[in-house]
């Protein structure tokens, strides 16, 4: 029952992470106030992901999830109650703060709850965050396009309740006493406590972080711009330019079952190699053409190059820091959420054209890829290479 809320957290988080966007342009102010909100909401996410993961270790994961979906569902039924600019200002520094906690300690929570099946848990878990990345937008879309009479302020109360439910989930006494150690006690052991510094500190995590960082900076600097590729370099023109998205967050589903099914036959270290070696070649085929079937093509590799490499990623952290997994996750999270705010700035000021242009900006990501296969072998050392 934890795992299926993990898992439902995780499906609420992708899911209402996609839609707010479309809620910020809707609820008034100028274009640079909506700015403004969006890049609220990605400051805080890093420091969110962070401090839910030392917290968690020290008062327990459950508390700390708890407390993060009802950040989230706060956001929304603030959001639906009161439209006035300020407090949906507010309602977005509460989305910061739920989203990082729930994204990280979700996932640090279902790595302690697979021990030896870390790597597929996630991959897993992925799976359910690319169905709510996918689907968020498209109900929004069909809900207003089929034009159902809902109101906005009735969406918001269904994200609100949607974020509400796991939440209450967390709060009742289920499966106390069976589930990883730290997901449940409020009073984690002393040594425990003693290595939260000791784990933040340690150079094998750092370097984890890079290649977290690296490869959110690939991915979600691809996946925001592919459907304006679409349109503006491949001519598929603003009807079938989102096709890019679907191709490439479908490429990553398949990879990440397929990872999941295989993880107990390979290695993290030749998954990885092979997974950032598939990326690169997606990427240089994606952004290299013009004829839109090779790009595609190209796009669709990119997306199964990169399913497994996140979780992959966290679960060799998972599972080498598992007295302080909150901690250690956490701080990967953190990284990546910087690395998402740090590289939209980067692609929007780089694609115009006047500087890179849109193809030779979203070429040069592969750099991140290549870089990656570098520190990677630096992640893994011979002895965690081995079969989990």
């Amino acid at each position: 029952m934890i795992t299926a809320l993990c898992l439902a957290a995780i499906l609420a988080i992708a899911l209402c992470a996609q839609v707010f966007p479309s809620f910020l342009t809707r609820i008034g102010g100028s274009a640079g106030e909506q700015g403004l909100l969006l890049f609220s909401m990605f400051l805080l996410y890093p420091a969110s992901s962070l401090a839910a993961g030392i917290a968690a270790d020290r008062v327990g994961k459950r508390a700390v999830l708890g407390a993060g979906l009802s950040c989230l569902a706060a956001t929304f039924a603030l959001s639906a109650a009161v439209p006035d600019i300020r407090v949906r200002t507010l309602a977005v520094l509460l989305f910061g703060l739920g989203e990082g906690a729930v994204e990280s300690q979700a996932t640090a929570m279902l790595s302690d709850l697979s021990p030896a099946r870390e790597r597929s848990m996630l991959n897993w878990s992925q799976l359910m965050f690319s169905a709510g990345a996918a689907g968020g937008p498209f109900l929004l879309a069909l809900l207003f396009s089929l034009h159902t009479g809902a109101t906005l302020a009735a969406v918001l109360w269904a994200c609100s309740a949607l974020c509400a439910a796991p939440a209450l989930g967390f709060a009742l006494p289920i499966g106390r006493g069976r589930t990883a150690p730290g997901a449940n006690s409020a009073q984690p052991a002393p040594e425990v406590r003693g290595r939260l510094t000791a784990t933040l500190r340690q150079p094998g995590l750092a370097v984890l972080a890079v290649a977290v960082f690296l490869y959110v900076a690939a991915e979600m600097g691809t996946a925001s711009w592919l459907a304006k590729y679409g349109e503006l370099e491949l001519g598929l023109g603003a009807a079938l330019a989102p096709i890019c998205i679907s191709v490439f967050w479908a490429g990553l589903s398949a990879s990440r079952i397929l990872a999941a099914s295989l993880s107990a036959r390979v290695p993290d270290a030749p998954l990885l190699y092979g997974s950032l070696v598939l990326t690169l070649a997606g990427q240089v085929l994606a952004f290299s053409v013009r004829q839109p079937a090779a790009a595609l093509a190209g796009i669709a590799l990119t997306g199964v190059g990169m399913g497994a490499i996140w979780p992959t990623l966290v679960a060799v952290a998972g599972r080498r820091y598992r007295e302080g997994s909150g901690t250690a996750i956490g701080a990967l999270v953190a990284s990546g959420g910087l690395a998402v705010a740090l590289i939209q700035l980067a692609v929007g000021w780089l694609s115009a054209p006047q500087r890179l242009g849109l193809r030779v900006t979203l070429l040069g990501l592969a750099v991140f890829t290549a870089a990656n296969l570098l520190v990677v072998r630096g992640a893994l050392p011979a002895r965690s290479t081995r079969k989990p």
